[in-house]
């Protein structure tokens, strides 16, 4: 399952980084404790399995948006202008 998780990771572009291994130990928790929950809960009472994995993945696509958000962040408008003129 890492293995999965890592290789949708890539095709969206994260990089390998310390962030991205505590991530991943998060995730897998997640998809085990989702399942666990799920199969405990009386039917009808918890959500769907394609609820489950759509909940997980936009999860997933969430740390995305904040590792793009935080680079963005780090970006000085002036610099770039500065640097667009030499």
């Amino acid at each position: 399952m890492e293995e999965s998780l890592n290789v949708m990771m890539d095709q969206d572009g994260m990089p390998r980084d310390k962030l991205r291994t505590h991530f991943l130990k998060l995730m897998l928790e997640m998809h085990f404790l989702s399942a666990r929950t799920w199969l405990a809960s009386p039917e009808g009472d918890f959500l769907s399995v394609d609820d489950i994995i759509h909940l997980l993945n936009t999860i997933r696509i969430g740390a995305n948006y904040q590792h793009y958000k935080y680079d963005m962040e780090q970006i000085n408008p002036r610099q770039i202008s500065r640097d667009a003129k030499t």
